[in-house]
């Protein structure tokens, strides 16, 4: 019985798979692996666990695994990138939704809305979040989309010996990571990559020194030296960017730039033009009182109300001890704690503490200002230092506030009741319309913070704020509603004003996260902004509008826990508006967008906004890429432009070397390799083969490779008639039309592929 033959396409050889994997494609694919994880890792300051990490492990895993399988079982095939992205795309399916799969394999309908669902999830939890945070399926899910293709293309790159080139989506990859986290990354989070990308080119060389080969012509971008130049300048980029470009810092206070670590000290403004990063997960400070229910950490006060936002007039030095400070207003209510709190990264003049100190305990050169109730220094800043304070919690009932009524002494009134030149008329009459029922200071701080509580106000508690064209920051706040702690407080204490109600800005920190020891530990995703509203005979209130959650510390006195709604003590109602506000608002909407044909004073132009900044990062690795991509292509035209002249003007020898090594090549690139144990005539038949060279084309090879034979085996010596009438032909164009023969023979999808991503091959 007679076997049938396997029908082989035209123009087409099959190659049977080796006995083995081949050593080097294991090694490249093993290297592109581990540094494509190594880059991912980079991200791992934004959450506070590893779980994030599932999701990209097992993309990585699933492209290597398979890339190595498909090309050991189909050596050649074009299609093996395709297949890493669906079988990719088929596990991280089965991961995170498999439940709504055909045996949790085959995805369904509901399998993809599963997906869309948790992606969309995933993205609301980074836009509403402050990192680090929690990881979660849908974050974990949008890392691993992201880090599939670009394993794939570092995997290709390296099998494909084209590793410098892997160099392009490891950059990208660590630009976006850079742009969504904005933390300090550690120096060895980055080393890593980079020794995984030097190592890559590093074993592409070794492998390739390993086979045989003559000596190779120099061009810059072919080879070891082209690797080695890339390798350099991408490992420059890692190391000198960051030490040389100032990103937006990630510190929540920092809205002006200043001379400042990120997230390490306390801005002196805040500004509601939305142009503002999440705050870097630095640890600070541990704290550890005697208080069992301690309110925020006090740092610095911004009572100077500009246009530009709220900012901080400089403090000044009371003259009284630090032993010996005032504490809280006699007459109201206190909680006596002591305190204790070690800097970690901390780097500041401005000293945390607690509301009303009455001692502090601190080495160095500090001072307290009364006016502000915050301790600092003219010279010094906390850095790995412990001190220890005294302070009373005053806790005010709503009658001793309501009993002050609307009286303010005239030191408050010059310096906290002022507003700028530019209030618009929407809030005034927003702010009018708030308080219309509110007979004392106490109902409409009350009326003013439920209007911000509200659900029908229609307040969103985002860090994605919009960009406002009223050219006024307030304005556009209360037009837009969205915003987080410095645009909640900025606005209440600016309206205060308007009211008649002596505020201020406070920033400082909320309580962090309580370890078991007791201690509460304060990271700069624990800053935060609220207000203080003064009343006469109680002093300085704290007042938070911002929805928190578990973070904030809701007080006795404010909107939130009055049983009844602020009317309950204030007398008149004074329930915050809804439609009519809604409306006053949208109605006011147009004559603010006139106010910013003047020219839109508010707006804050010191340093780039984080979205163009992320915009700027992408443009600049899409520029790159292009211009990677473009690179092989130009540098393999000028090869071969030069080759071509070599066969023409150069020695017999020069000429042959030269046109054998372009035969080479152009095979190569259109899928066919060499193999470091070809003699000139098997490789000419493979070529053959390959191929399906026509008569015109097989003749012309034949005469490049007898003029190759008689450059490396009879160069000194007569050469025969065969050899004779070979040298009469025109070299350069015998190899003009055996490659344009290989071209014609190869496909449209193998010649395009040649043009753009030459292959990195020997020089054999």
């Amino acid at each position: 019985m007679t076997a049938t033959p396997t029908q082989v396409r035209p123009g087409r050889t099959p190659t049977p798979p080796a006995s083995f994997i081949p050593a080097r494609d294991l090694t490249m694919s093993l290297i592109a692996a581990l540094t494509t994880l190594a880059t991912v890792l980079t991200i791992g300051p934004a959450f506070t666990d590893s779980g994030w990490l599932i999701g990209p492990l097992v993309a990585v895993g699933a492209v290597f695994i398979v890339g190595l399988m498909w090309r050991w079982w189909r050596p050649g095939s074009p299609f093996t990138a395709l297949i890493q992205l669906v079988v990719a795309l088929l596990v991280v399916a089965a991961l995170y939704a498999g439940e709504h799969s055909i045996a949790r394999i085959v995805p369904t309908p509901q399998t993809l809305q599963a997906l869309v669902d948790l992606v969309l999830r995933g993205a609301a939890t980074a836009q509403q979040k402050v990192a680090p945070i929690a990881s979660t399926g849908g974050t974990s899910l949008i890392i691993a989309l992201m880090v599939g293709p670009v394993a794939i293309v570092v995997d290709d790159c390296a099998v494909q010996r084209r590793p410098a080139l892997a160099g392009i989506p490891l950059l990208a990859l660590f630009a976006m990571g850079s742009a969504v986290v904005r933390v300090s990354i550690s120096a060895w989070s980055v080393a890593w990559p980079l020794l995984g990308y030097l190592v890559l080119l590093w074993a592409d060389h070794m492998f390739a020194r390993l086979a045989w080969r003559p000596q190779r012509s120099g061009v810059l971008f072919s080879g070891t030296l082209g690797a080695v130049v890339i390798g350099v300048i991408v490992t420059a980029i890692g190391l000198l960017v960051p030490a040389f470009v100032s990103l937006p810092d990630g510190g929540v206070f920092n809205t002006h730039g200043g001379d400042r670590s990120p997230g390490t000290k306390v801005a002196r403004s805040t500004d509601l033009g939305g142009q503002l990063n999440q705050p870097t997960p630095i640890k600070l400070f541990t704290v550890s009182t005697t208080d069992k229910h301690p309110y925020y950490l006090r740092t610095a006060v911004l009572d100077e109300w500009t246009p530009e936002g709220w900012k901080m007039l400089p403090p000044k030095a009371s003259g009284l001890p630090l032993d010996e400070l005032p504490g809280a207003t006699a007459g109201v209510k206190t909680v006596d704690s002591t305190t204790k709190i070690t800097i970690q990264a901390y780097a500041d003049s401005f000293v945390p503490t607690y509301a009303d100190p009455t001692n502090i305990k601190i080495d160095g050169k500090f001072a307290f200002d009364a006016a502000g109730s915050v301790v600092f220094s003219d010279t010094d800043t906390l850095s790995d230092t412990q001190y220890t304070f005294n302070s009373q919690r005053p806790e005010p009932t709503a009658e001793q506030l309501a009993a002050a009524g609307t009286s303010v002494p005239g030191e408050i009134d010059s310096r906290d009741l002022q507003t700028p030149g530019n209030v618009t008329d929407l809030v005034s009459t927003l702010v009018k319309e708030i308080t219309s029922g509110a007979s004392t200071n106490y109902a409409k701080a009350l009326a003013l913070q439920a209007f911000f509580d509200a659900p029908s106000s229609g307040f969103q508690y985002s860090f994605d704020v919009p960009k406002g064209d009223s050219g006024d920051k307030l304005t556009d706040f209360l037009i837009n509603r969205r915003g987080f702690c410095e645009q909640y407080a900025s606005a209440m204490a600016g309206m205060l004003r308007v009211a008649g109600v002596p505020s201020r800005v406070v920033v400082g920190y909320t309580g962090g996260s309580e370890a078991v020891t007791g201690e509460h530990q304060i990271t700069t995703s624990d800053a935060h902004a609220w207000v203080e509203a003064y009343f006469d005979g109680v002093g300085w209130v704290p007042f938070d509008p911002t929805p928190i959650g578990s973070r904030g510390q809701p007080q006795s006195y404010e909107a939130s826990q009055q049983p009844a709604g602020p009317q309950s003590t204030t007398g008149p109602t004074t329930n915050a508006p809804t439609t009519t506000t809604a409306t006053t608002t949208s109605a006011s909407s147009s004559s603010a967008s006139s106010s910013r044909q003047a020219g839109g004073q508010g707006a804050n132009t010191a340093g780039l906004t984080p979205r163009l900044f992320t915009w700027l990062i992408v443009l600049a690795a899409a520029l790159l890429l292009l211009g990677a991509l473009g690179t092989p292509a130009y540098v393999r035209s000028r090869t071969r432009t030069r080759r071509l002249g070599i066969m023409r003007t150069g020695s017999p020898a020069k000429g042959a070397r030269a046109a054998w090594l372009e035969l080479t090549h152009t095979a190569a690139d259109l899928g066919l390799m060499p193999r470091a144990t070809d003699t000139a005539r098997s490789r000419v038949r493979a070529w053959t083969r390959h191929f399906q060279l026509g008569e015109q084309a097989q003749a012309a090879a034949g005469r490049v490779r007898r003029r190759v034979e008689i450059a490396q085996y009879a160069a000194g010596e007569t050469p025969s008639l065969e050899h004779r009438e070979s040298a009469e032909q025109d070299l350069a164009a015998d190899v003009t039309t055996v490659s344009n023969a290989m071209r014609e023979q190869a496909g449209r999808t193998a010649r395009w592929r040649a043009k753009l991503l030459p292959r990195r091959r020997r020089q054999q």
